[in-house]
């Protein structure tokens, strides 16, 4: 069985001629501050589909890979890292690119976004420059379809991008003792998959948590001789956020759909506090799409949907249930069709 993973093309839009360009971007999305640094320095984003509002705080990661334009031999690489923070609804500039001291080479940019460092990227650009001979403002869109960024090309500057101090504490902003009430939500992300979990706290466990954090579900057999063999698991990321800030409350009615030859298994849900590392567990024992409150057990989902997938009923079904629903998470191994794409004479792929 063969399921397509669509393969967001990164596509480059033209806001306006330059004289007009940095007025229109004030209009134009979500202003994040790059920390660390001693003059203020933004990066301007238009979130799409956005289940809430904005995320607090975001790690980019750049990837320059430096080609030679005529044999596209490597001739040097670097790699910066931002640490971003929400600082306003509009701003009217953005961040910088220029030709820097590299004449006749072509740069590939890769820029990955994560929610902390050392955990993966929950959506990337990929973009190739050659020498700029004017200045403008584009728009890129991401891999999965999360938000565009817009980018300043220029040609009289001397880099190629800003790079801030080594050092910065990322803790600063990744660490506040965020108030967790008995009700909270998580926007968790995976690849294009945009879900909203509603839980409620059983246990009454006094700590600190932050913003960030990891989900892990995991699929375990729950009959016969392979009981508690591991299935399937996958991994999320996201932030807490509070509920009431939920621009649709239909959103947090996630479908997940489990794999129907399996009609006895234990799920396991972990939210992992990325800088407190401390977890919290919800068990569910599914028996034919019956749910079962499991052991050991400190929060408890609310308003999940298990179904089972069928790929013939899936094509006849409306968007709720529809492949490329943002709220559909598969749990069952499946096969990925890949498809190419032939850009600049080299086959690009995700």
């Amino acid at each position: 069985m063969f399921i397509p993973l669509v393969l967001f093309i990164i596509i480059l839009y033209e806001i306006s001629q330059h004289d007009q360009q940095l007025s229109k971007l004030s209009n134009q999305g979500t202003c994040y501050k790059i920390l660390g640094t001693s003059h203020n320095r933004f990066v301007l984003f238009k979130f799409r589909d956005m289940f809430f509002h904005h995320f607090p705080f975001m790690v980019m990661n750049i990837k320059i890979l430096y080609l030679d334009q005529v044999n596209e031999s490597v001739l040097m690489s670097e790699e910066i890292v931002y640490y971003l923070k929400y600082y306003a609804a509009k701003c009217s500039t953005t961040m910088e690119i220029g030709n820097g001291n590299m004449a006749h080479t072509k740069a590939e940019f890769e820029i990955d976004l994560s929610v902390s460092p050392n955990v993966r990227y929950f959506t990337k650009y990929r973009f190739f420059m050659t020498e700029i001979h004017t200045d403008i403002v584009l728009q890129m869109s991401d891999f999965f379809k999360f938000a565009d960024m817009f980018l300043k090309f220029k040609t009289n500057s001397t880099n190629v991008v800003f790079k801030p101090p080594r050092g910065f504490d990322w803790s600063i902003i990744s660490n506040p003792k965020v108030k967790i009430k008995k009700i909270q939500c998580l926007a968790m992300m995976f690849y294009n998959r945009k879900i909203i979990f509603h839980y409620m706290k059983t246990i009454k466990i006094y700590r600190n948590y932050s913003d960030a954090v990891l989900m892990y579900i995991k699929v375990y057999n729950n009959s016969g001789e392979k009981m508690d063999q591991m299935l399937h698991e996958i991994e999320l990321t996201g932030y807490r956020f509070p509920c009431y800030s939920i621009d649709n409350k239909f959103v947090i009615h996630p479908y997940i759909y489990l794999d129907p030859a399996l009609t006895n298994i234990m799920i396991e849900f972990v939210i992992t506090d990325i800088f407190y590392q401390h977890r919290e567990k919800e068990s569910l024992i599914v028996n034919h799409l019956s749910v079962i409150l499991g052991q050991k057990t400190e929060i408890g989902f609310k308003y999940i949907k298990f179904l089972y997938y069928h790929f013939r009923r899936f094509q006849m079904r409306n968007l709720h249930t529809d492949m490329t629903n943002i709220r559909f998470l598969p749990l069952f191994k499946y096969s990925v069709r890949i498809n190419k794409c032939h850009a600049i004479n080299k086959v690009n792929y995700f």
